[in-house]
């Protein structure tokens, strides 16, 4: 099964999931179809995610950022949350984002000028559990995969963070769809709370 995708601008699509073929073609993970929905073939994966796939977006090289609550496996090593491809789905051995070491992806969205914005939350010493004190947290990545310190969320928003939005006005819609008490935020391009949003299920 599949679990996120992604519509690309020429018309192609990747999906993400716990899959090993599509359509008779071996391809493990991550897949991408050309406009017609045929695997294209300049594109292969070799990814075993155990977990969920929460989101997916192309970053401003070509590539892409692969987000969810998963443990990865490749021939290259194994990762846990947040991993990058190439434009050709071979694993970025080299990208590494080390304050989201141990931490789940819930969400993310590109700006855009090529800024990633992601949510995640930390994970316990368990990593099958997730600590009850633990907030959902929104970081910027800038252009080079670094954490960006001009956007610094400093309220306590949600324990769970499932939707990212940009708005035209450069601001971060932040939205939790938990089915008891739905909440939506917005954050400043800054990370500055603007506003919280009355949402009523």
């Amino acid at each position: 099964d599949y679990h996120a995708g992604l519509p690309l601008p020429d018309g192609s699509f990747v999906l993400a999931g716990n899959f090993t073929c599509i359509n008779g073609h071996d391809t493990i993970g991550l897949a991408k179809f050309d406009g017609s929905g045929s695997i294209s073939s300049e594109f292969s994966s070799n990814i075993r995610f155990d977990g969920t796939v929460h989101a997916i977006v192309q970053d401003a090289r070509g590539g892409f950022l692969v987000g969810g609550e998963f443990n990865a496996s490749t021939l290259a090593g194994n990762y846990r949350g947040l991993l990058r491809v190439h434009a050709d789905g071979v694993i970025d051995e080299r990208f590494n984002v080390p304050q989201l070491r141990d931490h789940w992806v819930t969400a993310m969205v590109k700006s855009a000028s090529g800024q990633v914005y992601l949510s995640a939350r930390k994970l316990g010493e368990d990593i099958f559990r997730e600590e009850e004190d633990k907030q959902a947290i929104v970081y910027r990545l800038d252009s080079n995969f670094s954490i960006d310190d001009a956007f610094n969320q400093a309220s306590t928003l949600s324990e769970s963070i499932d939707y990212l939005a940009l708005a035209q006005s450069g601001n971060v819609v932040v939205a939790s769809k938990n089915r008891h008490t739905p909440k939506a935020w917005i954050l400043s391009n800054t990370g500055s709370l603007v506003r919280e949003l009355d949402i009523t299920a």
